[in-house]
């Protein structure tokens, strides 16, 4: 087990691969004349060539509806690269039976939502229905009362937890419970990274004592402007996180 509270003040405390939206399908089914499978593999291959800590999958997993198959293949590719990995739903998810592939996560599963700290703060968040339950609620407001000493904490959710400027999804497809995430959020003494997904577009929004933190997708991505749905382009993508004590340095990295 790496120490990661050993090092100087110029090496991360962890650095951390975050992958998002991948809507893998069953095979056999079509996904937009795009495959998906490929451009996780390749997205896999880049990431872990970086040599992170640990891998993030934020949600979205599956392309429409969760799968079994899909599941269980994602799960042996992660397992390829014998890097430790953690997932969060999305809303195309179905976080059970996510949860039934993924068992080591299942300690974790509340009914139906799976939420989680997965190392020394860092918060991972289920946001697959678009809203959380109270039970969740009340867990990240003790979770973040008892990190009110730490200076920073770094949080992963599958929805962006406040407008982000990409008006077609910030119109139709909005985290339901903006106020009262960001209301938690901005009593937090501290501050706090957010990175997301769900957007398909990559963004960064500063407010108050949160930066937020939309990554790309691996399937493609939406015109940020257009108020009804349209294809921006299809550049695979993933997010590099370096969590350093000197603070927080973040790239998207596309592919071709």
């Amino acid at each position: 087990v790496k120490c990661f509270l050993c090092r100087d003040e110029t090496t991360p405390l962890m650095r951390i691969a975050q992958i998002t939206d991948l809507h893998i399908a069953p095979l056999g089914v079509a996904t937009r004349d795009i495959d998906v499978r490929a451009n996780f593999l390749r997205i896999l291959t880049a990431a872990a060539e970086t040599e992170p800590d640990y891998l993030m999958l934020t949600g979205d997993l599956c392309y429409h509806d969760g799968q079994m198959e899909v599941y269980q293949w994602i799960r042996e590719q992660l397992d390829k690269t014998a890097l430790p990995y953690g997932i969060i739903g999305g809303n195309h998810d179905d976080i059970p039976l996510m949860g039934s592939v993924f068992d080591e996560w299942a300690a974790h599963l509340h009914h139906d939502e799976l939420y989680y700290i997965p190392r020394q703060g860092i918060i991972c968040l289920d946001t697959a229905k678009g809203c959380c339950r109270r039970r969740q609620w009340d867990w990240l407001k003790d979770t973040l009362d008892a990190y009110r000493d730490h200076p920073d904490l770094l949080i992963f959710m599958h929805h962006p937890p406040a407008p982000a400027g990409v008006r077609y999804m910030d119109d139709h497809y909005p985290f339901q419970e903006q106020e009262t995430a960001m209301k938690l959020f901005s009593d937090f003494p501290g501050r706090i990274a957010i990175f997301s997904g769900h957007y398909h577009a990559e963004r960064t929004v500063q407010m108050d004592n949160t930066t937020l933190y939309v990554t790309p997708s691996i399937f493609f991505q939406i015109g940020p402007d257009a108020a009804e749905f349209k294809v921006d382009h299809r550049r695979p993508a993933w997010r590099d996180i370096h969590w350093t004590r000197q603070g927080l340095t973040t790239a998207v990295r596309y592919l071709d």
